[in-house]
């Protein structure tokens, strides 16, 4: 939690790296994202984020 990181970004027809950052814990496998320019949060499974 509180650590940045790429989140995977599905907007249009190709796919895309943004930095995010960690907010919260929503299971084993997801986190809650915050996205550094838009301030809304997302869902993304472990294997959305590098």
């Amino acid at each position: 939690v509180g650590d940045r990181v790429q989140a995977r970004w599905y907007q249009n027809s190709r796919p895309s790296w943004r930095l995010d950052i960690i907010i919260a814990k929503s299971g084993e496998l997801h986190n809650l994202v915050r996205l550094d320019e838009d301030k809304f949060t997302l869902k993304r499974h472990i294997d959305q984020l590098r």
